[in-house]
């Protein structure tokens, strides 16, 4: 059987001139061309994915995700838990509040420069995401101190000041369904 003779198959081919791969009819034995396909498209599948990172979300320790002398806040554990993100919790705390606090049994990774500089401090943020390699657009972050929240807008970081008085897990759930998607 020559070429012409050959069965024809559903598949893709060079598209002359532009370097693009289209749709086609090719004989069963042009599969390289539909191997370059693939190849390429699995590249496109690439760069799309790696400008969708996954956000971080930064979780604010001591109350917030921390009651003092109750441990974990059970119902914005459960809220955290229903997103697949990373969460990073963050604080200020120096060893011995750690233990106090109980900072070592926690679910997520906890990061803490020990009150060397403070949360209200930007350079505490510029630390910790060179720390975790992370970029200010790639993380959203809820915060009980107001200086601390100004001090993570002030590097860019989307941050929802959180009141520990109210405890409003609906905002909370808000702020981050929308600022995960942005």
């Amino acid at each position: 059987m020559n070429s012409i003779e050959k069965p024809l198959k559903r598949g893709f081919g060079l598209y002359k001139g532009t370097g693009r791969f289209e749709s086609c009819l090719t004989p069963v034995d042009t599969f390289p061309g539909y191997l370059a396909y693939v190849i390429i498209h699995l590249q496109q599948i690439q760069k799309r994915n790696h400008n969708c990172i996954m956000k971080t979300i930064l979780v604010d320790a001591i109350n917030a995700f921390v009651l003092k002398g109750q441990g974990i806040f059970k119902e914005m554990h459960e809220l955290l838990e229903k997103y697949p993100n990373r969460k990073i919790i963050l604080t200020s705390a120096n060893d011995e509040q750690f233990k106090e606090h109980g900072l070592e049994k926690m679910p997520y990774e906890v990061f803490t420069l020990k009150h060397d500089p403070e949360k209200s401090d930007p350079v505490y943020y510029r630390k910790m995401l060179a720390h975790f390699k992370l970029d200010a657009k790639d993380v959203v972050y809820f915060e009980n101190k107001e200086d601390a929240v100004k001090s993570a807008r002030s590097v860019g970081i989307s941050t929802l000041y959180y009141d520990k008085d109210k405890k409003d897990l609906k905002e909370l759930k808000e702020f981050i369904d929308q600022n995960l998607l942005n």
